[in-house]
């Protein structure tokens, strides 16, 4: 016959949460009910936020595609407006001014008389 069989039932009659410790006592507390109401306010907050978050997410998308856009369309202007100044460079350099005159008459200098004097009368 068992000595204590009465320890045995007394221990096995406790309700635990299987780690060995009683849940029929109350050693922690809770300091107040989470009511439903906080909890719908914090998910409809939480919810506003990521609304917040990804609407600003797509704005920012299509911000950075209006700036892409903007700046191909000024690298093609950059562009043309290089082309068109070389053109312009060309037309009126100094081998085009030179050719002009010669063809027109003028006698090129020589080197030593480089510098030209505009009298006023």
């Amino acid at each position: 016959m068992p000595a204590s069989t009465k320890t045995v039932d007394a221990y096995f009659s406790k309700s635990t949460n299987g780690n060995a410790t009683s849940t029929s006592g109350t050693s922690k507390k809770l300091k107040g009910k989470i009511k439903p109401a906080k909890i719908i306010l914090w998910s409809f907050i939480v919810g506003l936020f990521g609304f917040l978050y990804i609407t600003h997410v797509f704005t920012t998308q299509k911000t950075l595609q209006q700036v892409s856009d903007i700046r191909l369309e000024h690298e093609r202007l950059r562009i043309i407006y290089e082309d068109k100044a070389l053109t312009y460079e060309q037309l009126i350099g100094p081998a085009q001014i030179y050719e002009r005159a010669k063809s027109l008459g003028f006698i090129d200098s020589s080197p030593h008389d480089k510098v030209l004097e505009v009298r006023r009368r």
